[in-house]
């Protein structure tokens, strides 16, 4: 894991903006919704004149929700980044645009997959019934258990967008013997359970510990460019999400990379890689 995590911080590095383009393109959207659904948690200055400390409160309460709103979010939004990272593997100078083109037949199923099968969906749905202006309720507390349900199924098959990005299996599939999304799913996932929980405890603490460290570098940039280092209600409400979405973007290339990972080590997976490497080589050698 270490090697992997080393391995993913030169990816980042040397692809740092192609995915940064590709990772915005899926963060975009994901943002504006959740501040459409969250926003209205902070009370408005006068309201937080008469309220006193309810100003603090809301604020927790946004950032609270968007924090479990962007957990079960971040694999969709890096679907992009996703189809990116496997073009890097076969060809020598991979273009955003073909990685975008190539992703978008296979972009709405994907879409599809996370909002019903990972609970993208019913977490909107749940704020959605939240009557805005109320106190704490009932369906936030649905949320942070939806939260919990998505992270366990996620730890037990944590490779969905690169078995429906890369290997572009089906749906479903006439053909009893075609391998579809779930047949895949359980080859894959099934030989290594073991694994896959010590690999989700390691990413969960990492993924923890950058997004204070993130959140630090942007409060102290913040204070250097403008000279005010001064940390009010907004900032966290700005800051927390923006720090959750850069680690997102350098845990899918982490993610990436343990698929490679495992597939390697169960499928011999190196020499077919190697292979399609070369066969691209010289297809863009050709006249």
């Amino acid at each position: 894991m270490l090697d992997i995590l080393d391995l993913a911080l030169q990816v980042c590095r040397l692809y740092l903006w192609p995915l940064t383009i590709t990772m915005s393109l899926g963060v975009i959207p994901l943002a504006i919704i959740n501040y459409w659904l969250t926003n209205w948690m902070l009370p408005s200055n006068a309201e937080a004149l008469v309220a006193g400390d309810q100003r603090v409160v809301g604020a927790v309460r946004c950032v609270w929700t968007t924090i479990l709103l962007i957990v079960i979010e971040a694999p969709l939004a890096s679907v992009l980044a996703t189809s990116y990272l496997g073009r890097v593997m076969f060809v020598p100078a991979p273009r955003v645009r073909d990685a975008i083109r190539e992703a978008l037949p296979y972009v709405p199923r994907a879409t599809l997959c996370h909002l019903l099968l990972r609970g993208v969906l019913p977490a909107w749905l749940l704020l959605l019934v939240v009557e805005r202006g109320s106190e704490y309720s009932l369906a936030e507390m649905l949320l942070l258990l939806l939260t919990l349900a998505v992270l366990v199924q996620r730890t037990t098959a944590p490779f969905l967008n690169e078995i429906l990005l890369l290997e572009k299996n089906p749906l479903q599939a006439a053909d009893p013997q075609a391998i579809t999304v779930s047949r895949r799913n359980r080859m894959l996932h099934g030989s290594n359970p073991s694994g896959l929980l010590v690999q989700a405890l390691c990413v969960s603490t990492l993924a923890i510990l950058l997004t204070l460290s993130v959140f630090g570098a942007l409060l102290s940039a913040k204070g250097i460019v403008l000279d005010d280092w001064s940390v009010r209600e907004r900032t966290f409400v700005v800051g927390v999400p923006l720090a959750m979405w850069i680690v997102a973007g350098f845990l899918a290339v982490v993610r990436f990379l343990a698929y490679i990972d495992l597939r390697i080590r169960q499928e011999g997976w190196e020499v077919e890689l190697r292979m399609r490497a070369e066969g691209s080589r010289l297809l863009e050698q050709l006249p």
